[in-house]
């Protein structure tokens, strides 16, 4: 063992045989087993193991191994050890009681906004019995997170989320709906209505375009972005969405909110934006090679560009499809929602279904080029006689022809063989 002595400042030994493993020395010369890795898909995370003086260094590194193994797997195992250190009937064990009760019901980035709701916004009450949780605490929360400037839709449903776990809790009463029951709040939040303008849409996919002239990595965000929009799937679909998900004709979404493997087609701009993520993704399992975090990081980059959040592109998907011509039900199929048509529940494969979608993502695709090469982010439904392609002044668009040579063939099946054997400027 090496020698350690206090010097009056904070020193780090580490171990040259297990990485990420070592001995941490306060400035008065208390030393602590610790070891310290990256959590997969999170953030750095250093972990205490024991007192050097409690705790042999073989023993140590048995510990420290099976530690950096959990972080590997995605595990915070700070938080592990808060949690088994709570009493019994804490809000941290009665969280954790909840999301396994739940099981199979909920997906793991449904557990994780669960957790983060609780973690964040309730950190000070995780260790205390649910007992303690009382309509007085309720509401003076509600009002600093209120005054702390959170929206109050974000507010109601960190309640509602505390609300759905005390329900667990066997008490007499849930401090959650007293409270608001008492002082006549809703625990609703209102709906949101942010959708991108045609405007929007139209900078979104200049900005795909320049992307595309200079990609050298996987990971941009724009392409990302494309997708959701002409997809209107969830951020999470598109973000697990793996490579042997993908064929030439359809692609399936199975990290889905219901639980239901969702199918559609792949045609047009939806496989240009594939295809180019496959030049730099082709080696890697996820299609755009961003966790979570990542994504989040890379869209605070282009807030200034982009006010909106992910979400909205769902939202834009849904109000554009309609502007285009499509119904609830054609719209609801093209995003999964889960229906309570009786129905639907005997029609498990649902037949004709990537065959309907063909047809709405390329109306749908047609109307956003409107936008984009004739209209200038003008919202008016793409006239019939417009053939997705050319300009206002009838020219076949160069930016159509460059960044989607798939939607292209859609539109016109001939001008792409037509251009092997003439110069593109004699077609236009």
């Amino acid at each position: 063992m090496l020698s350690l002595e206090a010097t009056g400042a904070i020193q780090y030994v580490r171990d040259s045989e297990l990485q990420g493993f070592g001995i941490k020395v306060t400035g008065k010369g208390k030393a602590t087993y610790i070891v310290e890795a990256r959590k997969r898909g999170g953030r750095n995370i250093r972990h205490q193991i024991g007192s050097v003086d409690l705790v042999s260094l073989e023993d140590a590194r048995i510990k420290a191994r099976d530690a950096l193994l959990r972080l590997a797997q995605g595990e915070d195992i700070n938080h592990t050890r808060r949690v088994e250190k709570s009493p019994h009937d804490s809000l941290a064990k009665t969280t954790e009681r909840y999301i396994v009760n739940k099981g199979s019901r909920l997906t793991q980035s449904t557990i994780t906004t669960y957790k983060s709701a609780i973690e964040k916004n309730f950190k000070d009450w995780l260790h205390m019995p649910v007992s303690a949780i009382s309509e007085d605490l309720v509401l003076q929360r509600r009002t600093q997170m209120l005054s702390s400037g959170l929206s109050e839709n974000y507010v109601n449903k960190a309640f509602r989320t505390l609300k759905a776990v005390l329900n667990i809790s066997r008490l007499p009463f849930n401090p959650v709906s007293e409270a608001y029951k008492d002082f006549g709040l809703s625990l609703q939040s209102s709906s949101k209505d942010t959708f991108l303008e045609g405007s929007d849409i139209v900078q979104l996919m200049e900005n795909y375009a320049f992307e595309n002239l200079f990609r050298t990595k996987g990971d941009d965000i724009f392409a990302y972005l494309m997708f959701l929009l002409l997809t209107g799937c969830r951020r999470s679909e598109a973000l697990y969405l793996t490579w042997g998900d993908v064929t030439e004709e359809a692609i399936s979404f199975r990290n889905t909110k219901n639980k239901r493997v969702h199918t559609i087609a792949n045609v047009g701009m939806i496989s240009d934006v594939l295809d180019q993520m496959w030049l730099t993704n082709a080696h890697t399992p996820l299609v755009f090679k961003m966790t979570s975090d990542q994504c989040r990081r890379k869209m605070a980059k282009v807030s200034d560009k982009f006010r909106f959040k992910a979400h909205d592109l769902r939202r834009t998907f849904a109000e554009h499809a309609n502007l285009a011509g499509f119904d609830d039900h054609a719209i609801g199929q093209a995003l999964n929602h889960q229906s309570s048509n009786i129905t639907k529940s005997y029609r498990q494969r649902q037949l004709g279904k990537i065959i309907q979608l063909k047809s709405l993502y390329i109306a749908y695709q047609r109307q956003l080029a409107y936008y984009w090469q004739v209209n200038g982010g003008k919202i008016e439904r793409a006239p019939e006689e417009y053939d997705g392609i050319k300009s206002k002044q009838g020219y076949v668009s160069n930016d159509i022809l460059a960044h989607f040579p798939k939607y292209l063939s859609l539109q016109e099946p001939d001008l792409l063989n037509a251009i092997e054997n003439q110069p593109f400027d004699d077609l236009i």
